[in-house]
């Protein structure tokens, strides 16, 4: 029979809900969910139900983001993701279809029976870090990664969970807009400090995943309703273990580094350095900086030196005439001295002292496009590949191949900068949107799709620039193939994206319109 007059938080073993699921245990409560195990007798399988149960005032925003959410990743397939099938709503009933893991989940087996062995956690990080190459790639984030959303099956295998429905399990603990998103112990500096998730965010959360599946503790932290405290040099959990492999310990602390852009880029990187089991290289960027040594100028010393040094010389020459010859032959040197030392401190007063000086040199309307990005993400993120490109040309061994690479590099890093643009523009949107509907009591349904699109062409746009950054870090010194292949990936991914952008921003502007007459 039909589950009737039953709250769906005390649904008993043998319960049926929609003459189609006989429920068979509780798995787990969130902050607006509660998750069962049930068998469907659609399909004659068992499955996990994820009920939502958020308070009256916000079970239409929790319905309609995560009916988004789940039409966004039902198409992610991956072996360690956690499968979504489908959302049912049925009047009071709101719940999500998954795959079911008969396993546990790491926050449990932590708890349960103490830090994983080295080798169970590196399984774990490739299996994972595997998965959000997948994720990342289809331009989708978790934002919400944490030991109680990875499963461990009775082999020890680790599935990815709550893809889609994490978003609204934070929900419990954010403001309605411009709130935080995931689990505050997981969440990036950047993050907690206001900024928006990309890939990174979500790498940083399952460094500090790692931490504690190897400690059994979390990083200190001043509170508990606070993030642990950001470390420049990341965390390390070799400190509460010291015979944990260095390599590993330098992959959780680069993963956790404080500075985003001192971590890995992508989650591809990650799960590279896992495999090799191998310590991570300098962060790209940084590298870069620390190679590419700036040509020394060439500087015209001003007039007034130049009378100074002539002055010296005929003053010199006219003593020695009439004085010593010794004044003759020693001026001349007096003046070479003279001349030495300001050319010398010419050249230090115009070395470059801040890395925009070895970024790549934009011209025409990249260089105003580029002067017209806000500071913020885009900008940051551009910034990071002219680097890298400017890194590579300097690292051509001969004028000829560098000549090849920076023709290959030009229309790469004219797309990134269409790009960084882009996700300026869909930045500026969200910050607005947000703005709009604060202190409005009843917001349309279409502010909450709409704010959904701008947020996974958001993710998709940051995701496309990372890629680009990892691309460019590992082409240092390849073959320029490599350059057409991240460029054909690159130029792709925006043609995929340009029409989803146009008409997202265009309901945007819409919605905004609406909500002000409000």
């Amino acid at each position: 029979m039909t589950l009737v007059h039953v709250p769906v938080t005390d649904l008993a073993p043998g319960q049926r809900v929609l003459d189609r699921f006989v429920i068979m245990g509780e798995l787990g409560r969130g902050g607006y969910s509660v998750v069962y195990s049930a068998r469907d007798l659609k399909v004659d399988a068992d499955v996990a139900l994820k009920f939502l149960v958020p308070p009256p005032a916000a079970a239409r925003e929790a319905k309609e983001r995560l009916r988004r959410e789940v039409q966004l990743v039902r198409g992610l397939r991956h072996p360690r993701i956690v499968g979504v099938h489908e959302f049912i709503d049925d009047g009071p009933l709101a719940f999500v279809v998954m795959d079911l893991i008969d396993g546990t989940d790491l926050a449990r087996r932590v708890t349960e029976r103490g830090p994983l062995p080295a080798e169970e956690a590196i399984r774990l990080a490739q299996e994972i870090a595997s998965a959000l190459v997948t994720a990342h790639r289809a331009g989708i984030l978790h934002r919400d990664i944490k030991p109680a959303n990875i499963i461990l099956d009775h082999a020890g295998r680790a599935f990815l969970a709550d893809f889609g429905s994490a978003r609204l399990d934070s929900q419990a603990t954010m403001t309605r807009t411009g709130g935080l998103v995931g689990t505050v112990a997981y969440l990036a500096p950047e993050v907690w400090l206001g900024q928006r998730p990309d890939a990174r965010t979500d790498l940083y959360a399952l460094g500090v995943t790692l931490f504690e599946a190897l400690t059994g503790r979390l990083p200190a932290r001043p509170s508990s309703h606070l993030p642990p405290t950001p470390e420049p040099d990341g965390f390390r959990p070799c400190r509460f273990r010291p015979e944990l492999p260095p390599w590993l310990d330098q992959i959780v602390a680069m993963t956790t580094m404080a500075d985003p852009r001192h971590r890995f880029a992508t989650a591809e990187q990650l799960l590279d350095a896992v495999e090799q089991r191998r310590f991570p290289s300098q962060p790209m960027v940084a590298a870069a900086l620390s190679t590419v040594q700036p040509e020394a100028p060439r500087p015209r010393l001003p007039r007034p030196v130049w009378v100074l040094l002539g002055g010296i010389v005929i003053t010199g020459a006219l003593a020695g005439v009439a004085a010593s010859l010794h004044f003759f032959w020693a001026t001349p040197v007096v003046a070479l001295l003279v001349w030495r030392n300001a050319r010398r401190d010419l050249v230090a007063a115009e070395l470059p002292k801040d890395p925009v000086s070895l970024k790549w040199e934009l011209i025409g309307p990249s260089a105003v496009a580029y002067q017209r990005l806000p500071q913020g993400t885009a900008r940051n993120l551009l910034e990071d590949v002219l680097v890298l490109a400017r890194a590579q040309v300097e690292s051509a061994a001969g004028k000829s191949l560098a000549a090849r690479w920076r023709t290959q590099l030009e229309p790469l890093v004219a797309t990134a900068v269409e790009v960084a643009g882009d996700l300026a523009e869909v930045d500026e949107t969200l910050a607005r949107m947000e703005g709009t509907a604060g202190g409005i009591r009843h917001v349309p349904v279409s502010y909450w799709e709409s704010m959904a699109d701008l947020e996974r062409t958001r993710d998709g746009l940051s995701t496309m620039l990372l890629e680009l950054i990892g691309a460019l870090g590992r082409a240092r010194g390849a073959a320029v193939e490599d350059f057409d292949s991240a460029r054909f990936r690159l130029e792709e991914l925006v043609g995929d994206l340009k029409g989803d952008l146009g008409r997202s921003v265009a309901a945007a502007r819409d919605i905004e319109a609406a909500l002000r007459k409000a």
